[in-house]
């Protein structure tokens, strides 16, 4: 019974979303155990239930399946904001945004030889931090910053990839 809730509810919020919630351009999976994956809306080709999971096929050939009995629940971001936006790869979460005191950068695979190294840049585009990752879960001290809009960026040498991230 809550399989079936939970897809007539999904179903109506991603229809409510296509009629007029503009702004709203990021569906937000959030699991039972805390991942949180976003995808931007204009990605996604279709929605299908089937055998207890939410199968999101999107226009680029890729597929995410979750698990509808692992499924936490479902929102909407708009990512003009940056909250809520908080996956930056299939490598890396930045959490919590917006933050206060501790930035978390997570690596979702093991770090290899690459090395990895993130910086944080201001809005008017300049470094104000910059580290080297060298374990799966860094915490970063950002009490230092003042209030504002930042970007992160990781990279490896090849890969290059940046959100943003609000300091309160």
């Amino acid at each position: 019974m809550k399989q079936k809730r939970l897809k007539w509810m999904t179903i109506m919020i991603l229809l409510f979303s296509a009629i007029g919630i503009q702004a709203q351009n990021s569906l937000n999976v959030h699991e039972r155990s805390g991942i949180k994956t976003s995808i931007n809306l204009s990605t996604i080709q279709n929605l299908i239930f089937t055998s207890g999971n939410m199968t999101i096929n999107k226009k680029d050939a890729t597929t995410s399946i979750f698990s509808l009995t692992n499924l936490g629940y479902i929102d909407f971001s708009s990512l003009s904001t940056g909250i809520g936006e908080n996956k930056i790869s299939n490598q890396f979460i930045l959490f919590p945004n917006p933050v206060q005191d501790v930035l978390i950068i997570k690596t979702l695979t093991s770090l290899t030889s690459e090395i990895h190294k993130f910086e944080i840049y201001g809005i008017d585009g300049k470094i104000v931090m910059s580290e080297f990752l060298n374990k799966n879960l860094m915490c970063v001290n950002v009490t230092s910053l003042i209030k504002g809009v930042y970007f992160c960026r990781i990279h490896n040498g090849i890969n290059v990839t940046t959100t943003k991230f609000i300091k309160l």
